[in-house]
């Protein structure tokens, strides 16, 4: 007998890419579902599209919210009426391979250790056209634990929970961190002692368009990014090392404003700090995962903060050569890196 899955499935003004969505979920290879589709307060032709779909596939379950009371509301909303042994989410203008949730339910089986699993995902233009892969940031448990101090470290909608996270009270979204629910969330959990894992292949599909909360929220979700860090700093690792924001934004790679070579030395030694201050307990494997990242993670922030130099002060004030970083090799970038040590 398959466990039952349940499908948190949020849905605002979706008309336009719902069909599409709901569609790959339905086509499932693994049929024992339950979706959850959170109506909230649309006033378009959202709840005439869930209705039609529910006449058809009794699996269908809709929660209509009279008015809009946002993502995180709704996503505890329908949290509450869960009934399956675990839960996985999808967006409305997303969608899910095939085999998705078998594989994901496969991989519970065969690690029946780890709480929660995501994907790794590709995006896709609003036409539809495959764009690139984006690989997981790490696998290995430990590694996505000491990752999550400073980045998302899964992909939000291509998640599979294990309810018991329900159960326990520690999967709640929180309605204080808007439009990084997400990172507030996973970084919590893993930090709680939920072990948190990722699968190597696409899984999930991400739509790139200009309704999306990174580009219509961007200013509010740097805010929040700002706030997480600073709690996940003080709360999960004891760093007693006062930060502003612009520390906090590199940290984060979220550049807003001129940044200094000190400023990167500065945030640089702190990844340093709380990598030293965990690594007795990783593994020789996820020390390299937690170094992979953070070397790539590095060299994305000296190319966004040369991005915002030149924007703000012209080609004359780059503190590098974009041109450069990209192509210098892995002990290149091994000595820049040590020379921002210094």
């Amino acid at each position: 007998m398959q466990p039952l899955v349940s499908i948190l499935l949020p849905c605002y003004n979706a008309e336009k890419y719902l069909k599409y969505s709901l569609e790959s979920i339905l086509k499932q290879d693994y049929s024992n579902l339950e979706i959850l589709c959170i109506n909230d307060g649309s006033t378009d032709s959202t709840l005439e599209i869930l209705s039609g779909y529910e006449i058809i596939d009794k699996r269908i379950n809709i929660i209509h919210n009279e008015c809009n009371i946002g993502l995180i509301a709704s996503l505890n909303k329908a949290l509450k009426v869960v009934k399956g042994d675990y839960f996985a989410r999808m967006d409305a203008d997303d969608y899910s391979a095939h085999d998705r949730i078998s594989k994901q339910v496969n991989f519970m089986s065969s690690f029946p250790d780890i709480d929660l699993v995501s994907s790794a995902y590709n995006y896709f233009s609003e036409d539809g056209e495959k764009k690139e892969y984006i690989a997981p940031i790490a696998f290995k448990s430990k590694a996505l634990k000491f990752l999550s101090l400073f980045c998302t470290p899964l992909t939000h909608a291509s998640v599979l929970v294990k309810s018991s996270l329900i159960k326990n009270g520690l999967y709640v979204y929180d309605k204080d961190y808007p439009y990084a629910e997400d990172y507030e969330l996973f970084s919590r959990l893993a930090w709680n002692n939920v072990k948190i894992a990722t699968i190597s292949e696409s899984l999930y599909w991400v739509r790139l368009h200009s309704d999306s909360v990174s580009v219509k929220h961007n200013s509010t979700q740097f805010q929040t990014n700002l706030r997480i860090i600073n709690r996940n700093m003080h709360d999960f690792i004891g760093l007693q090392t006062p930060m502003d924001d612009e520390i906090k934004g590199l940290l984060a790679c979220r550049i807003n404003s001129v940044i200094s070579f000190e400023q990167i030395k500065e945030a640089f030694s702190i990844y340093e700090e709380c990598l030293n201050k965990i690594k007795d307990e990783l593994d020789k494997d996820e020390i390299k995962e937690v170094e992979n990242y953070l070397a790539s993670h590095k060299l994305n922030i000296l190319i966004q903060v040369n991005k915002r130099r030149f924007k703000v002060l012209g080609y004359k004030n780059f503190l590098f050569s974009v041109r450069s970083l990209f192509f210098m090799n892995a002990k290149q970038l091994s000595l820049l890196f040590s020379k921002l040590k210094k």
